[in-house]
This record gives structure tokens, C-alpha cells and sequence, in this order.
């Protein structure tokens, strides 16, 4: 048996997450875990069971070579929020700990010090910027375990799950959290009004605030599209065909750097309306006129593909230009699947569309307060009639 093949015991790809499992068993237990490339999983492996002795160093060095060296592919925005919560939070924090020295405890009272304390401007901080920073200390104690510097995730500990899930709770009663949550999606009426007002601009402004609401798509999944990612399917055994957009990368809003969807479930097709078929013919007439490139490698959208940052602070302009309340480019996110719920549209399905891994998440999106609840019972009048 070569080294390669040695390698490959205990490792095998499932083709149905696109992600590769190691598993193994250590004094009876037994251990799993799924990771993006195959070398990750067999590092994990020879790691699990092979430990190594190490000298552990405190948390500030040890944060330096996780973000440098982050164990497996981060998106550029998951990259920069947990070096912005390692500079802010964790690091004052845990900075002259060892990770071994890190317990319970500690992590308890750390969290309630982020709910009680507030933030820079004055004001409360929220209970999903705390999980947040919780979440990016959990991933860090993550990396910890596969770097052998620690046995076991002490943030997912059961004691310290339980624990924060009393806290969380209680942190919600007391501010009465659910009712604080910013709505974020626009009404129907909302949504017409920002179309319109992008179309008053110029085309391409008006088309691609739209392409936003009916797609659901994300403001750098749009930056780079190109007009190759468009492509046609057959979608039923008639040879019916349906116009889809091809999503497999991202651009980084500060770097406007292409790079490969990091996103959970963000590869894939996303299906387009008649009407925005329709508009993309119109609009690569129109880019044509304009001397825009329409050649496959171009992109789609050259306003939005220039400076995607400056686009979004466009929409939260026109917004505020037509009399809404200020909306940013991932609010019109939110107003999608508020859109396709309200629709009558099934939990799994619109998850499916917002290609989130979880249906929590999606769930998270919504704007309850556009969501119908008068009539809905009447649907069981007519199922047991």
C-alpha cells in the first residue's frame, strides 16, 4: 500500500454536500468530521490519531497564526468580521491566556460583560453581535483542536451550551428582544417606489435594483456575475427551457477581489423570472449601445461590478430620494424571502432559494409583520371538506 493510499483510510467524499468526511475512532470513541478539501480531512485524521506534543502559546500569538492561518477557506467578509471581533473583543480578553486556561467560567461571564457593556456609540449592544463574538471564539477553540493545542472545544461544551442558551434566553426576556429586531424588508409598495427611482437614474441602476429584489441574490454574488454565467436548462421532460445564473463566486466589497462563494449552499442555479429574462435581453441591447462588453467573460453589471460598495450606499441614497426608510443593498435581501414566504411558499423551499444551510437562518430573514396571518385557517375549511 503506497503513503497516498495509506492516507485515504478513513476519508471518503460526499458528492451530495460537496465536502470530504474523516472518520476515526480513538479509545472507543468514535470521531467525525466534514471538511471543503480532502487534505484538510486527512490532517485532521493523522492528528486525531497520532497527537503530537506541542508547547502551547498564549491566545495573542496563537490568533495571529489562526486568521494568517485559517484552517480551511474563509470568506473575505467571515475573514475580516473575525479579525475585527479578535481586535476588539477577544484579544484585550484572552490575549495573555493560554487556551488551556480558558474554561466555563470564563466564557460565561465574557459573554455577559458584551450584553451588560455598551458599544462605542452609546448603545446597547445587541444579543446577535454577542453570539457573533461567542461564535468567533468557538471557531478559533476549533482551530485550537485540529492544531492539537487543545483536547476538546470548551465553547461546546454541553455545560457551556446549556448555560448560554439560559443566558441568551434570559437576555431576550429582559429586553424584550423579538420586538426590537430591526425590519430590514420593504414593502410591496416600498419595493416599487426603489425600482422606479433606480430606473429615473438610468437603466442598468433601475435593472439591477431589481435583479436584487427578485433574486435574492447577494451584492457581491451580483458584482461578479459575468454574462457567462447565464445559461439555459431544461426543466421539465417537454424541453421547456428556463433562464438561469450560474452563482460559484463572490466579490469582496473592500478588495473587489473575485474569489470562489464561501457560502453555505451558495453554489449553484438560480433560476430568473420572465420578466427579469426579458430585461436581460433588453439590457444586453442597451450595454451593446453603451459600448459595454457582452462577451462571456465581462460582467454583467459594470456599475455594480466596479465599486459594489459604492453601489450599496447608491441604494441606501435612492431609498432615502424616494421617501423609504433607509434600506441597505442586503435589506433587499430580506425583502425576497419576505416576499416568497408571504407567497405561501413552504420553509424548505425558500430556503432553498436563499441557498442557507439552515432553516433558523432563513427563518431570520423574514419581517413577520408582512407575513399573513388572517385567512390562513380557512385553508383547513377547504381540505376536510
Amino acid at each position: 500500500m503506497t503513503k497516498q493510499q495509506a492516507n485515504l483510510i478513513g476519508i471518503r467524499f460526499i458528492p451530495r454536500i460537496n465536502k470530504w468526511e474523516a472518520r476515526a475512532a480513538v479509545k472507543g470513541t468514535h470521531y467525525s468530521k466534514t471538511f471543503l478539501n480532502k487534505d484538510d480531512a486527512i490532517f485532521w485524521r493523522t492528528q486525531l490519531l497520532q497527537p503530537t506534543s506541542v508547547i502551547v502559546a498564549t491566545c495573542e500569538l496563537l490568533f495571529d497564526s489562526w486568521l494568517n492561518n485559517p484552517f480551511g477557506f474563509y470568506s473575505p467578509q467571515t475573514l475580516f468580521i473575525y479579525k475585527q471581533n479578535v481586535r476588539l473583543y477577544l484579544l484585550p480578553v484572552f490575549g495573555s491566556l493560554k487556551p488551556t486556561e480558558i474554561d466555563e467560567n470564563l466564557i460565561l461571564s465574557f459573554a455577559i460583560k458584551l450584553a451588560e457593556t455598551k458599544t462605542v456609540q452609546g448603545k446597547a449592544r445587541s444579543l446577535k453581535t454577542v453570539r457573533n463574538i461567542i461564535g468567533t471564539l468557538s471557531t478559533f477553540f476549533e482551530w485550537c483542536c485540529l492544531k492539537n493545542y487543545l483536547q476538546t472545544n470548551p465553547a461546546k461544551e454541553p455545560r457551556v451550551v446549556q448555560n448560554m442558551a439560559r443566558f441568551f434566553k434570559h437576555q431576550r426576556l429582559e429586553q424584550k428582544f423579538s420586538t426590537n429586531i430591526k425590519k430590514k424588508a420593504l414593502t410591496k409598495e416600498e419595493a416599487k417606489k426603489l425600482i422606479l427611482q433606480g430606473y429615473e437614474r438610468n437603466f442598468q441602476t433601475g435593472f439591477i435594483i431589481e435583479f436584487l429584489i427578485y433574486t435574492g441574490l447577494r451584492m457581491g454574488e451580483v458584482a461578479a456575475l459575468t454574462w457567462g454565467d447565464l445559461e439555459y436548462l431544461e426543466t421539465n421532460p417537454q424541453g421547456s427551457a428556463s433562464l438561469f445564473v450560474v452563482i460559484q463566486k463572490t466579490m469582496n466589497h473592500r478588495t473587489r477581489e473575485v474569489q470562489l462563494n464561501a457560502k453555505c449552499g451558495s453554489n449553484g442555479h438560480v433560476e430568473l423570472s420572465n420578466v427579469i429574462a426579458n430585461k436581460i435581453v433588453e439590457w444586453h441591447s442597451i450595454a451593446k449601445s453603451l459600448s459595454y462588453s457582452v462577451e462571456k467573460t465581462a460582467a454583467l453589471f459594470p456599475l455594480a461590478s466596479k465599486n459594489p460598495l459604492e453601489f450599496s450606499k447608491l441604494i441606501s441614497n435612492l431609498s432615502l430620494k424616494a421617501g423609504i426608510r433607509h434600506v441597505s443593498a442586503h435589506g433587499l435581501r430580506h425583502t425576497t424571502i419576505t416576499f416568497l414566504a408571504s407567497s405561501g411558499h413552504s420553509l424548505q423551499v425558500v430556503q432553498k432559494i436563499a441557498r442557507h444551510k439552515t432553516a433558523d437562518m432563513t427563518t431570520a430573514y423574514f419581517d413577520a409583520t408582512q407575513l399573513p396571518v388572517t385567512g390562513v385557517t380557512s385553508s383547513i375549511d377547504k381540505l376536510l371538506a
